[in-house]
């Protein structure tokens, strides 16, 4: 997955996660106001609502999005020497 931080206030010192899309990744708290989160890989190409939550109740919803791409992969290479 991909290192996301998270900027805002007042985050508490337990129970602080991310969502991306419906998929649930814990937070690693640096400060009140500085988080990060891995992204989880199992999801499609596309783009996902990012969010935060406090507990296993409360979310906090952003227009903050993330896009999930497919990563190129190279077959071949033709000539193999030059």
């Amino acid at each position: 997955g991909t290192i996301v931080r998270i900027a805002g206030r007042n985050f508490p010192e337990d129970g602080f996660f991310c969502y991306f899309g419906p998929l649930k990744a814990p937070a690693l708290l640096q400060s009140s106001s500085l988080a990060s989160c891995t992204s989880p890989t199992n999801l499609s190409p596309g783009r996902v609502s990012l969010s935060v939550g406090f507990n296993e109740w409360q979310s906090v919803s952003s227009p903050v999005s993330f896009d999930y791409v497919v990563m190129p992969r190279v077959l071949s290479i033709e000539p193999s020497a030059g």
